[in-house]
């Protein structure tokens, strides 16, 4: 896909920037657009983040690739949400690299329209909170995560990939992937926390040497 994207305009150049770093691990039938195919990516490190941008939610349409397949230029949608590429659709294909040529692209026709995403698990949860619990907290960089087998929720970012976070329950958990456990009940709920981490009274360095300290 990288060809795709380094085609793009520099207003989505960002897409470009996004494949680079990340890996394709799958395409699969996406279950909230029919014809497309979900893009299953993954984010090494801490880089979700950077990425994530829940005011990015569209659908790139005009792209041209030429099809070895057809012997024709076909069409190519992508769907970006919230910053993220996550579906792909080409027509006449069997989504196999070596149908293209990609040195035959065009973007002239580019379009961005609005698409109907489905909510996410995160916009579920999100939006499941009280009002002064959401206002509490940046929705921009509220996502799930997964630890073990589990999956959270961010409420606050530790840096370097730790984050303290809530399940589906609202429980509180400090999420540290290198200490032991990684995801650790914390005796707060979402107000207590929300209230300490606001008022300067949580110190997130001193969470993290304790967390340390107490896995070895």
């Amino acid at each position: 896909m990288s060809s795709i994207f380094n085609a793009l305009p520099a207003p989505y150049q960002f897409l470009a920037d996004q494949e680079r770093q990340t890996k394709t691990f799958y395409l699969s039938d996406h279950p909230g657009a029919p014809g497309f195919k979900f893009v299953s990516l993954s984010y090494p490190g801490d880089s979700l983040k950077l990425f994530i941008d829940k005011t990015k939610n569209f659908k790139l349409s005009g792209i041209l690739l030429f099809s070895n397949l057809t012997k024709q230029l076909e069409s190519v949608d992508v769907l970006i949400h919230n910053g993220l590429i996550e579906g792909l659709r080409i027509s006449n294909s069997d989504y196999s690299a070596d149908e293209f040529d990609f040195n035959q692209i065009s973007v002239d026709r580019l379009t961005e329209s609005e698409f109907a995403f489905q909510p996410s698990e995160a916009d579920l949860v999100f939006n499941s909170l009280v009002a002064k619990d959401q206002i509490r907290i940046d929705e921009q960089s509220f996502m799930d995560i997964q630890v073990g087998n589990r999956t959270y929720y961010t409420i606050y970012d530790l840096e370097d990939g730790n984050y303290l976070g809530i399940d589906k329950k609202q429980r509180v958990y400090s999420l540290v992937h290198d200490a032991t456990p990684a995801s650790k009940l914390m005796n707060y709920s979402l107000d207590e926390i929300l209230t300490k981490i606001l008022s300067g009274e949580f110190d997130a360095s001193k969470h993290l040497a304790d967390r340390y300290k107490t896995s070895r």
